[in-house]
């Protein structure tokens, strides 16, 4: 998985890849994974596996995300450049 947290339109992000968002709680600590976040939003996740199943809106994240530091492109991994253009983004561990 690959973490920003730029809030990123999904529009953008190249086909084959899924995009979640992150919403923070009242303290700012990622509290759940959500298919769109409009307010308390903490990043915006990228990944190549689905992580919500069929008609789930959201899940709880608290404690789940393990960064592993690195920083990243979507295109140094293999992907198009979004739309936008450059996003800088980070790997995950999960």
């Amino acid at each position: 998985m690959l973490f920003t947290d730029v809030w990123v339109n999904h529009s953008t992000v190249p086909v084959g890849l899924y995009c979640y968002d992150i919403r923070h709680d009242d303290e700012r600590e990622m509290a759940t994974l959500e298919r769109h976040v409009a307010t308390n939003h903490g990043g915006t996740l990228i990944c190549r596996e689905p992580l919500l199943a069929e008609g789930e809106e959201y899940c709880d994240v608290t404690g789940c995300l393990d960064f592993s530091g690195e920083e990243t492109t979507l295109e140094q991994i293999g992907f198009g450049v979004p739309v936008q253009g450059q996003m800088p983004i980070m790997k995950m561990q999960g």
